[in-house]
């Protein structure tokens, strides 16, 4: 899990990795007081996987949380795309013609985005930028791979490209949030 307290820019800079399954459930409790706090606002982004592992293998309710992901969904709308721009996002897979036919079946169906192409649709970064082809931005080192092998989290101790990608994805988050939420509208 990695995380940052997200603060006056004047403040920032240090972001946390925190080795969850080197640690016991009595040692993780307080990061657990944390995520099922009311009081603290949480930031995520793609939280699906987190949140189930959280909730059924150790029986925590994430609280006051908010998932960039989704959220991104709705400022779509707010940034102006209409439902053309909406189904161009659809996989070819889907018929064109049966969008045509019948558009109300797809109105409320939406392509999730990755971090990526989220932060480069709220201009943060380059919209060709990927964690493949980019070597700095932001001051941080991105890794050399698009793709992460998520098996490769289980090893130990953590390769220094995995540590730069979560720095990065940390990075990116915390821009997220700062752009959506300069955008004055719940979150």
């Amino acid at each position: 899990m990695s995380f940052r307290i997200i603060q006056p820019a004047s403040l920032r800079g240090t972001s946390y990795l925190c080795d969850v399954l080197s640690l016991t459930s009595e040692e993780l409790r307080p990061v657990y007081d944390i995520l099922e706090s009311s009081e603290i606002q949480k930031v995520v982004f793609d939280g699906r996987m987190d949140f189930s592992c959280l909730l059924h293998y150790h029986g925590v309710r994430l609280q006051n949380i908010i998932d960039l992901q989704l959220a991104d969904i709705e400022s779509r709308a707010r940034r102006g795309e209409r439902f053309n721009g909406q189904i161009s996002r659809f996989p070819k897979f889907v018929s064109r013609f049966d969008i045509k036919v019948n558009p109300g079946k797809y109105r409320a169906i939406h392509k999730l985005s990755g971090l990526t192409q989220c932060a480069a649709e709220h201009k943060l970064i380059p919209k060709n930028v990927t964690k493949k082809n980019s070597k700095h931005l932001l001051n941080v080192r991105l890794p050399t791979v698009n793709a992460v092998d998520h098996q490769m989290w289980m090893n130990r101790p953590f390769k220094h490209t995995h540590l730069e990608y979560a720095a990065y994805d940390v990075e990116l988050i915390e821009m997220t949030y700062t752009k959506q939420s300069a955008l004055r509208w719940d979150l």
